[in-house]
């Protein structure tokens, strides 16, 4: 009678351990590159539609690449649509909104993170719900408040409309990042003599550093995107800004499509630029203030 011969306990069983962890990396890499492709299509897609003939962008079926490669928009915007312009207005109001937001989110932040006072609660409430309160709903309020104190179609009407919405959620920012920071060292310059004014601004504020990037980050960016405040806000060419530019491109019979993306690609630019170099102090600035102790 036949008998097997018993299997040896050294007998490859399936996959090892290596091309487990190989075939692991691949599908980790092959889900990366799915989603970087579904990401960053968008903008391959203003890009090359900003190099086609405004005829080209209407044409069916698309073109993914273009049959006739121009700059014709990006001559259009700039010489003829004053996009520059508009650039600078952008430029203006959100690195005015972002200094402001900043100095008031540190000042504030600072007072709700070390000290306590009457109503304390009761105001972070306040500051809450004025970030979760939509902000379609405070566009008619503040063009009447904007055209009865004379400032529509200004660079401060608009940084103050910025800054409303901007600042509570960078103040929520730097009070969670404050309370991270020890109160020993406070204490401890109150001890060798400082003030309280230059224990902040000598010892706390530069441990702050990661925080007042993000809180900059974000007011700009949010500044930079904002759109329904800058049309109510603005009547002229003399403060608008490249959002409500880039929607008077879309006319009600037509649309000249390799314009839009052209001045969405050109607008695009300092977001991306400032994201790259700053992300680091984005990350740690958000995450700074998720883990106590």
């Amino acid at each position: 009678m036949a008998t097997t011969a018993p299997m040896t306990a050294n007998a490859p069983s399936g996959l090892s351990r290596a091309g487990k962890d190989r075939l692991g990396t691949g599908v980790k890499v092959a889900i990366a590159l799915l989603l970087l492709v579904v990401t960053l299509f968008p903008m391959y897609w203003i890009i090359i539609s900003s190099l086609k003939t405004n005829l080209e962008t209407h044409s069916v079926p698309v073109t993914f690449l273009p049959a006739v490669w121009t700059l014709d928009a990006y001559q259009e915007i700039f010489e003829r649509r004053n996009f520059a312009k508009y650039l600078s207005n952008a430029m203006v109001v959100a690195v005015a909104t972002t200094l402001w937001g900043v100095a008031v989110a540190a000042w504030s932040g600072y007072g709700f993170a070390r000290y306590d006072f009457r109503y304390k609660g009761a105001l972070m409430a306040f500051v809450l719900i004025a970030q979760s309160f939509p902000r379609i709903l405070l566009v008619i309020p503040y063009f009447e408040l904007a055209n009865r104190f004379g400032l529509k179609d200004t660079y401060l009407g608009l940084i103050l409309a910025y800054s409303t919405f901007i600042q509570p959620l960078c103040l929520w920012i730097m009070k969670e990042y404050f309370e991270q920071i020890p109160r020993e060292l406070d204490e401890a310059a109150l001890v060798d003599g400082a003030t309280p004014y230059r224990a902040f601004w000598d010892i706390i504020l530069p441990l702050a550093r990661p925080a007042l990037g993000a809180t900059a980050i974000i007011g700009f960016l949010t500044a930079w995107n904002e759109y329904e405040f800058a049309l109510v806000l603005t009547t002229t060419e003399r403060v608008r800004t490249i959002s409500v530019a880039i929607a008077s491109f879309i006319g009600e019979f037509t649309t000249e499509w390799n314009l839009v993306m052209a001045a969405a690609a050109v607008g695009t630019v300092p977001v991306v630029i400032i994201f790259l170099f700053f992300q680091r102090q984005l990350m740690h600035g958000l995450t700074g203030g998720a883990v106590k102790g």
